[in-house]
């Protein structure tokens, strides 16, 4: 199922690698929509630090999350249809969710609110954001993109 972009056969390793990431990105954007339309039952559930860590939140945090989830799913399916912009795309994605994670834990209190657990989300956003940056350079760079 090879196809060929600027007269490059591309592997299928980046069909299967674009379709991954849509899933992660859509389950991101899952969380980005469960957050934001948290209701007052589920944020009563929460400590004292959880509550004041969402409800002190800046605008700009929120904004950097929606810029890595929104803009993640759209260099996904950037790079499924072999287009050069999803490299772009998804280093606007990783600077987006880098900023948003630098608040979380160093600035707005994070680990303190939800303990060491509050690491391995980020991280593995971290990773992956890398991998999808590393996959579309890749692709750029192999000419496989148009």
């Amino acid at each position: 199922m090879s196809s060929k972009a600027n007269n490059r056969e591309t592997p299928n390793w980046i069909f299967v690698a674009s379709v991954i990431f849509i899933g992660w990105n859509m389950t991101g954007a899952v969380f980005y929509l469960n957050e934001m339309f948290m209701g007052p039952e589920m944020f009563d559930t929460m400590n004292s630090a959880q509550q004041d860590f969402f409800s002190s939140r800046p605008a700009w945090v929120t904004a950097s999350y929606a810029t890595a989830v929104w803009v993640g799913i759209v260099g996904s399916f950037l790079l499924l249809l072999r287009k050069k912009w999803a490299l772009p795309t998804f280093v606007m994605s990783l600077i987006g969710a880098l900023l948003q994670i630098s608040y979380n834990l160093f600035i707005g209190g994070g680990l303190e609110a939800f303990g060491l657990s509050a690491l391995i989300v980020p991280s593995l956003v971290t990773i992956i954001g890398i991998i999808e940056v590393w996959v579309a350079k890749k692709a750029s760079d192999e000419q496989w993109l148009s």
